[in-house]
């Protein structure tokens, strides 16, 4: 129910009843199949390390002055590589 309003806004909005059942019912593979590549980028960044930094500044620079993020998967030069360059920005 908490997500209900933001999928609406985007036009998602019968989505979040479907995905509320399922999660009751432990479906949580089948959950994923409902969510569109659309959706993903719409609510997050996703792409290759050296477009994450440029996309965040596209996206929020004008009114975003700090975030976080999970840079588990790059390894640990690049991710000092990627803060650095999120806080010259």
């Amino acid at each position: 129910p908490a997500y209900k309003n933001v999928l609406a806004v985007h036009g998602w909005g019968d989505l979040q009843g479907e995905l509320n059942a399922m999660s009751k019912q432990g479906k949580w593979q089948e959950m994923g199949e409902l969510i569109t590549d659309e959706m993903l980028n719409t609510f997050g960044i996703m792409g290759e390390p050296k477009d994450v930094v440029p996309e965040i500044k596209k996206r929020y620079g004008d009114f975003v002055d700090r975030t976080s993020g999970g840079f588990t998967f790059v390894d640990e030069e690049k991710r000092i590589e990627m803060v650095a360059e999120l806080r010259a920005a």
